[in-house]
């Protein structure tokens, strides 16, 4: 019983000390600062110049295109996130949700994701949507990010390279089945007042998304000179480092922070060149992605005559 009493009260004073502001700020600068410190040691020690010289122009178009890609990719998840609203988006699919969405996305990065979900409360509010159902819709989609991307990081980290044992699969794996677990068990809890098919709908779009984006993560392996037999775990290990920022929501668009932790992990298996090289390359692949989207949902307000949101 002390023991108990004891665990709560150091519940309850964390939870005090969460709540004050200067400590989240302080918590953000520090992950920041460390974050671009270790970018910038890495990139003094990094010598990209010859798999620079060894990318064809060509290359580097793919990776232009490829942020194209991701903006369609970002479109399944709008459509993803309107689907628990119901009748409130029936008949309009894709342009209605990418109109709310698209231009909603560039808040994110300032000061992160919060301002990011705050725009689409704000913009879905104007078109006389739920807030009860937008927060749930939210909840859902926040807690399918966690859920499927670990999901196909998983499928990734597992595949067997010829000849040999996926690289550092086990210990990853061993983390990432616990993470299914929770992220499984707090999807019970969430969709409790979502549909079935709703969720499996939603669950659909978020799986294609995640794969998509450990595709683009793989083109830039490919383009960067990485070998055949580690592509799948760079998708894999890159989906972690897309995870890792996403969870630091006060971090403006997880920039600085997903670079850092992708290059820890990235850099035992392609070296440390390329490891920068494929996450500066996603990053750019993101922005492009993002303006996208936001050029779409300004489109879509317009053709559904919503100039007015």
């Amino acid at each position: 019983m002390a023991l108990n009493a004891t665990c709560l009260r150091l519940i309850q004073a964390s939870l005090t000390l969460w709540r004050r502001r200067w400590l989240r700020r302080a918590i953000m600068v520090v992950l920041i600062v460390a974050s671009l410190v270790f970018l910038f040691l890495a990139v003094r020690e990094a010598s990209t110049r010859d798999i620079l010289q060894a990318a064809s122009g060509q290359d580097f178009a793919i990776v232009g295109l490829a942020g194209i890609g991701y903006a369609l990719l970002l479109a399944l998840l709008a459509r993803s996130w309107t689907l628990p609203l119901g009748t409130q988006t029936r008949g309009l699919g894709y342009r209605l949700a990418i109109a709310v969405y698209g231009p909603s996305i560039l808040p994110k990065y300032i000061p992160g994701s919060v301002l990011q979900y705050g725009s689409r409360q704000y913009l879905g509010r104007r078109l006389g949507w739920s807030a009860i159902l937008m927060a749930k819709a939210t909840l859902l989609e926040i807690t399918l990010h966690v859920m499927c991307s670990l999901i196909v990081a998983l499928a990734l980290l597992t595949q067997r390279a010829e000849g040999g044992a996926a690289y550092g699969a086990y210990g990853y794996v061993m983390v990432i089945a616990l993470a299914i677990i929770l992220a499984v068990a707090a999807l019970f809890f969430v969709s409790r007042s979502v549909t079935p098919k709703i969720i499996v709908a939603s669950v659909v779009y978020q799986t294609v998304f995640f794969a998509g984006l450990a595709s683009l993560a793989m083109l830039c392996g490919a383009v960067f000179g990485v070998a055949t037999d580690h592509l799948f775990t760079v998708g894999g290990l890159f989906l972690l480092s897309w995870l890792i920022g996403f969870a630091v929501p006060l971090v403006p668009g997880g920039i600085g922070v997903r670079e850092a932790s992708g290059v820890a992990m990235l850099s035992g298996l392609v070296g440390l060149e390329a490891a920068l090289l494929i996450l500066a390359a996603m990053r750019i692949i993101s922005l492009i992605g993002d303006m996208a989207i936001f050029l779409a949902g300004l489109a879509c307000q317009r053709s559904l005559r919503l100039a007015h949101v």
